[in-house]
């Protein structure tokens, strides 16, 4: 016959998550806390408050259309390689369109270098 094993009981600890046991000054976790301002230097200006350069919409616009007019060749470079299968014409002109693209997306790129040459050589 078999011996009841007598089964020692572990001390239990005590709930962190019990409202009756939290203690009322404790400041909440990290996570919950809202984000302090960040002290920000006198001499340093508001990012709100500074005027906008007359160029910055212009190089905007350009950055924009170079984009699109990007954006359209690589589409158009995709379809003729899906679309022009075998055909060795058609896949140098999807070559042709992907170079024409890369280009323009780097210009987009370049715009803002382009528009400060041409203020430093208009003299704006």
């Amino acid at each position: 016959m078999r011996r009841a094993r007598s089964r020692a009981r572990r001390p239990t600890r005590p709930n962190p998550f019990d409202p009756a046991r939290r203690c009322r000054t404790r400041q909440p976790p990290r996570h919950h806390r809202q984000a302090r301002p960040s002290a920000r230097r006198a001499d340093t200006p508001d990012p709100a408050r500074v005027a906008r350069s007359p160029t910055e919409p212009i190089r905007n616009w350009i950055m924009g259309v170079l984009a699109g007019i990007a954006t359209v060749f690589l589409t158009i470079g995709g379809v003729r390689r899906v679309v022009g299968a075998g055909d060795p014409g058609e896949q140098e002109k999807a070559k042709e369109c992907f170079k024409a693209a890369g280009i323009g997306y780097c210009l987009a790129a370049l715009a803002p270098l382009v528009v400060t040459v041409l203020k430093g050589i208009v003299g704006a």
